[in-house]
């Protein structure tokens, strides 16, 4: 959009600040880390996120195809870590920010 000037920061908590300080307008980044920064450095309040995401980005993991191995028992642990309490818990945590 030729109203919007992209700039770029380090790392997420110099965005969240860039943000606070009025450097930027606006930022788009992954919301769990976004909240995460912005609650670590005591700026819950003065940060709005918009109800929607811009675009929807599964995360995923990679493993080299030496390690098929590996990669079938992280999927296994993964299944069984999500269904946990402890996950739900987490998840339940930080998606309350």
């Amino acid at each position: 959009y030729k109203n919007f000037t992209k700039v770029e920061f380090a790392n997420n908590d110099d965005l969240v600040i860039g943000l606070i300080r009025g450097y930027v307008d606006a930022v788009i980044g992954d919301f769990y880390t976004l909240a995460f920064e912005a609650r670590l450095n005591n700026y819950s309040k003065q940060v709005r996120f918009l109800p929607s995401s811009v675009k929807k980005i599964p995360r995923y993991v990679a493993f080299s195809k030496k390690n098929k191995g590996k990669s079938i028992a992280f999927e296994n642990a993964l299944k069984f870590v999500i269904n946990t309490p402890e996950y739900n818990a987490i998840i339940s945590k930080y998606s309350a920010l």
